[in-house]
């Protein structure tokens, strides 16, 4: 873009000969993309360069016909004097245009915190009639809202003066009286929930030689087949059938064209070819939805049918359509690996296309087009076939880079590249260890299924294992299963390679790196490795988190080689025509049995592992089982072998997700009864499995899991409430709203599944004394005593209420529901109703705590950080976690250093955290969005360090939740 783009450009008449050669020198994609990004919005992405703003359209039509119309808008505006920043250059065709920077505060926030003065309303007038003058020259409708608008210096200015579709939403407004109510309206109608799916266009490189348009619409004989409502749950939408075929029933055949949707170019084969560059030949970007959950998350379509980049002479690939069987396949593979808390695409939405297509089994079968929702569908391959160029490569990284870890990412950053390095690895190393582990193989091993990121992408070759079996044979080739380890190692050294090839590092620097990272990606498949069997024994995991180095790498050793030995016999599989020899050991099934001969110190209680107990064993194996408890006794103390809670392969992998138990859901049967069958597997929901868990462990788990946060009493408080599923969630709410009617001021929920004792004195602040300590949720069933409760607290006014027989009908109502644990606990089933004197949820439960809790039941109150609202019936609290999302602005720190460097501040500082939040809470937000960066402390030098004076709550915030860096501002001694 260019040569051509300079030569395209058109310039406003006052752009003087010094910007004109600062905008020239920009103008190169691979200059361009590593700007700062100033923001994003539907038409395209801001850039800044000093004082010049560059605006570029997203890859499609739509966007750069906006783009055209808002550099014409402008140049109306800027003629009139309007407050628009001065339009100085763009391009007719509608790729990009340049203006001023205008910085300000945006006049969203202003104006929810107060009504706008007089003299801002008559600005906001003047500048509406200013945008209906272009409107009558222009015949196009000016996008004047709010969220266009910062206020400079009492000066309201128009950021954006792109086309609105519809016309404006203050077109009815005649007068400054009028222009009021709108803006009252307006703030309504923002925070009001949208109905239809909030698709942005895909964020693509600035660089088109890096990816292609592709023009799609909706296909005859295309309908929804399933769409994934758990998804939704934890994406926070809620989307009908009629929605999600508006946004994405879409094909490259389909007519008339609605959409324009972009396929990349990446590196798919094991050996580095230019010729091997291929790229998304039957899958289309489409958009990206915001807010999903905290975060935005890209939408791609796979299935889709030929685009140009399609995969000539490839059987299965050419005609870019995929099979029904295998896209069924894959969406249940993705929803099992994030159960179990891999983060995994996962499949929002599941079509037919009209279309028939071949696939790996030499049938033909019905195509299917899969709607895949990611973080982020960047891929190695995408960094390898853009390492010839150094330049394109660069941008690329950046752009990649940018989107995973926030606005901070500097491509040509040596930290920031091997930061990308390293987290690659390690996230690699722990996926593959602790897939391994759980018999979770045959991932296809290419440079195109796997992320940027270290997360596996592909699925369509997984299989689930009820025993390790390392002879198995998959896709084409001859691979084994027992290479997994070696196999994605590679990966490793290739994305180190990348750099080199780029010329961005010498060769004694990549060899550096790819030992460096190499070393990383072992340490972290051991400790996956060690997570994934302890998924069957059961063990307190801090007891293996604490292992060094040595330690974990001989435990799995000890662990491979005893899941190893094979005995006599052989396991078939009919499904996949494939025979292995059997093995001797059933470490998946029988670990419970282990576990029990192992406390109570018998002799040998690895024969307790064997599949057939009466098999002999010879010498060379029994040793190698001997080893494997050695290992485990040396490091496992006796007092946590006797709390280990071992589960069965059954109960940590649902079994229908066996390899020949799906194939003969997927492919074996076929026709309206076998999908029928298949949605039936995605109908349970997902409770923590049986165990004891500390707070952050469950909160990590429910918050994978797609568990509800919800909001806290007051202010920006949220927390996750562990095993409480949306689906359980809706139901507590319907019973209660059932038997209690209008009566229902509202249900607040408390207790260890809210926050355990332990966190609770860490986030008061101060010590709670009462009844026993309680660190850990329990999980162990629905049997009263077996699980930690779900505190409910349901509060009504009391208005024509039959009391006792109320309590009885809720009681019933709620365990009608089935929770995993006891809802409520009492037999016969009755649910406390607590009758409030007060008009208001918060009110109520703070009269009940403040007096009755202790007089009636002898309670000490319930401290409020442990307290969050599932429903109240007389406000607008909503129980969404994007909530967060207002915790999220932040200024920009003026330097960043190690948080090593800095010393504690004084006790008096302790909780001051420079933001609205306490410090329990802004740590979990730093652990929930990474994006986030820490709030600037204010520091004075101490010698080589700096000694925090505000802000020692959010230093502590910090730490705890792992960050490495921090931003400072200094202060000068006094």
């Amino acid at each position: 873009m260019a040569r051509s783009a300079v030569r395209s450009l058109r310039w406003s008449s006052g752009t003087d000969a010094t910007t004109r050669r600062a905008v020239e020198a920009i103008l190169p994609p691979h200059r361009l993309e590593l700007l700062p990004l100033l923001g994003e919005g539907r038409t395209g992405r801001v850039f800044q360069q000093g004082k010049l703003a560059i605006k570029v359209a997203h890859p499609d039509p739509v966007s750069r016909r906006a783009l055209c119309s808002e550099a014409r808008n402008l140049q109306h505006l800027n003629k009139r004097g309007a407050a628009t920043p001065r339009l100085l250059a763009w391009i007719p065709d509608g790729r990009l245009l340049v203006r001023d920077v205008v910085t300000g505060t945006p006049l969203i926030p202003l104006l929810q915190q107060q009504a706008p003065s007089p003299a801002l309303l008559q600005q906001l007038w003047e500048l509406l009639l200013a945008t209906r003058d272009v409107e009558k020259d222009t015949g196009e409708a000016v996008d004047f809202t709010p969220a266009n608008i910062l206020v400079q210096r009492n000066r309201p200015v128009l950021v954006d003066a792109g086309p609105r579709p519809g016309g404006s939403m203050f077109r009815r407004v005649h007068d400054v009286d009028s222009l009021a109510q709108a803006l009252d309206a307006y703030l309504v109608w923002k925070d009001s929930p949208a109905g239809a799916v909030p698709l942005l266009p895909p964020r693509m490189p600035v660089n088109p030689e890096l990816h292609v348009e592709v023009p799609v619409g909706a296909p005859r004989g295309g309908q929804l087949l399933w769409s994934n409502q758990r998804l939704m749950d934890v994406m926070g939408r809620r989307w009908t059938e009629q929605e999600l075929s508006a946004a994405f029933n879409l094909a490259t055949h389909g007519r008339p064209v609605t959409r324009v949707g972009a396929a990349t170019r990446y590196q798919e084969s094991l050996e580095y070819s230019p010729r091997g560059a291929k790229g998304d030949g039957r899958g289309v970007w489409v958009g990206r939805v915001p807010g999903a959950p905290y975060g935005t998350h890209d939408v791609m379509l796979k299935g889709v049918g030929r685009t140009p980049l399609a995969w000539l002479g490839k059987r299965y690939h050419q005609d870019g359509f995929v099979s029904l069987p295998r896209t069924l396949w894959e969406a249940a593979v993705a929803e099992e690996l994030a159960r179990l808390g891999f983060e995994v695409p996962r499949v929002l939405a599941i079509f037919s296309t009209g279309k028939s297509t071949l696939d790996n089994t030499h049938r033909r079968w019905p195509a299917a087009m899969a709607v895949r929702v990611a973080s982020t569908h960047w891929r190695l391959g995408h960094l390898r076939r853009a390492s010839t160029d150094g330049e394109q490569f660069t941008a690329l990284l950046h752009h990649v880079g940018r989107a995973l870890h926030g606005s901070s990412f500097d491509a040509r950053r040596g930290k920031d590249q091997e930061e990308l390095l390293w987290t690659f690895a390690r996230n690699l190393g722990h996926n593959v260890g602790r897939s391994e582990a759980l018999n979770i193989l045959c991932f296809s091993t290419s440079p195109g299924n796997v992320r940027v990121d270290g997360h596996f992408l592909d699925f369509s070759t997984v299989r689930f294992f009820r025993s390790y079996l390392p002879d198995w044979r998959y896709l084409d080739v001859p691979r084994k299963v027992v290479a997994t380890q070696n196999h994605w190692r590679v990966f490793v050294v290739q994305f180190a390679q990348c750099f080199r090839r780029a010329g961005l590092w010498s060769e004694r620097k990549e060899l550096h790196a790819a030992r460096q990272a190499t070393a990383l990606f072992n340490g972290e498949y051991h400790r996956g490795y060690l997570e994934g069997f302890n998924a069957f024994a059961g063990l307190e995991p801090q007891h293996l988190a604490r292992l060094t180095t040595e330690n974990a790498s001989a435990l799995v050793r000890a662990l491979k080689a005893a899941r190893a030995l094979r005995s006599e016999g052989y396991v078939e599989s009919a499904a996949w025509g494939q025979r292995c020899p059997a093995p001797l050991l059933d470490v998946e099934g029988r670990t419970r049995q282990f576990v029990t001969a192992w406390v109570d110190g018998q002799e040998d209680p690895w024969r307790q592992w064997l599949t057939h107990p009466v098999v002999d064993v010879n010498e060379e194996s029994a040793a190698v089982c001997r080893e494997l408890v050695d290992q485990l006794s040396r490091i496992i103390p006796p007092a946590a072998r006797r709390v280990a809670q071992p589960r069965s392969w059954d109960e940590v992998i649902r079994p229908a997700w066996e390899k020949d138990a799906l194939a003969r859901t997927c492919y074996q049967r076929n026709g309206r009864r076998a999908l029928q069958e298949w949605r039936s597997l995605h109908d349970g929901e997902w409770p923590l499995p049986p165990g004891a868990y500390p707070y952050l462990r469950a909160r990590q788990l429910a918050r994978a899991l797609g568990h509800v946060a919800l909001p806290g009493l007051e202010g920006p408080r949220y927390e996750y409430v562990v095993g409480l599923t949306p689906k359980l969630a809706r139901g507590i709410v319907a019973a209660c709203r059932k038997v209690l009617g209008a009566a229902l001021l509202g249900v607040v929920i408390h207790g260890s599944r809210v926050m355990t004792r332990e966190r609770v004195a860490v986030a008061s602040g101060r010590q709670l004394v009462g009844k026993a300590r309680s660190d850990v949720v329990r999980e162990g069933g629905p049997a009263p005593g077996a699980s930690s409760d779900l505190d409910l607290k349901v509060f009504v006014d009391g208005t024509g209420l039959d009391h006792e027989e109320a309590e009885l009908r809720l009681g019933a109502a709620l365990r009608r529901l089935g929770a995993p644990f006891a809802l409520p606990a009492r037999i016969p089933p009755r649910q406390r109703i607590i009758v409030a004197p007060r008009a208001s949820l918060v009110d109520a439960f703070r009269w009940y705590n403040g007096g009755p809790r202790r007089q009636q039941q002898g309670k000490p109150p319930i401290p409020e950080c442990q307290v969050v609202v599932l429903h109240d019936a007389r406000g607008s609290r909503r129980p969404s976690p994007r909530r967060v999302q207002a915790l999220a602005r932040s200024r920009p720190p003026a330097t960043v250093i190690p948080l090593q460097r800095l010393l504690p501040g004084t006790a008096r500082d302790a909780t001051n955290t420079l933001c609205p939040l306490d410090v329990h809470m802004l740590e979990m937000v730093l652990r929930d969005r990474p994006d986030i960066p820490v709030p600037a402390l204010e520091v004075v030098p101490d010698g080589p360090r700096f000694r925090v004076v505000a802000g020692e709550g959010a230093r502590r915030a910090a730490e705890r939740a792992g960050r490495s860096v921090v931003g400072i501002r200094i202060r000068p001694r006094p």
